[in-house]
């Protein structure tokens, strides 16, 4: 099952397409910053159900050749050293995370929210194609 999300920002409504376990705080994080404005979300699972097919791949479609890498830039464990991603790196920031969690889920028995792990996927997040 996957969802349709349309991200409302002035003038460049996007809809994009995430599976049903990835909309999470960080997609709602990624939208409310998103060019620097308050991105609204409307999600539309309740409108539009279904499996979607993907779209075939786009041939000649390297956005990374001419990219500023903003991945590399972005990430806090510096796990792409000299320009190559190094999976150790990132591994251990994500061990952290893991070893982390913070308070965000819904709230539980207990009245106080579920801990949640929050993974870091900056370098996910500050590529402008989504690569």
């Amino acid at each position: 099952m996957s969802w349709l999300v349309v991200l409302l920002v002035p003038g460049k409504e996007t809809i994009i397409m995430v599976s049903k376990n990835s909309l999470t705080s960080d997609v709602i994080s990624q939208a409310e910053s998103y060019d620097g404005i308050r991105a609204g979300i409307i999600r539309l699972n309740d409108v539009l159900q279904g499996d979607f097919e993907p779209t075939a791949a786009l041939h000649g479609f390297a956005p990374c050749d001419t990219c500023d890498v903003f991945c590399q830039k972005a990430c806090p464990v510096k796990a792409f050293p000299a320009g190559k991603y190094s999976r150790p790196n990132c591994r251990q920031q994500m061990d952290d995370d893991w070893n982390d969690p913070v308070p965000e889920g819904e709230i539980g028995e207990t009245g106080k929210r579920n801990r949640v792990v929050r993974f870091c996927r900056a370098c996910e997040f500050s590529c402008p194609v989504g690569a």
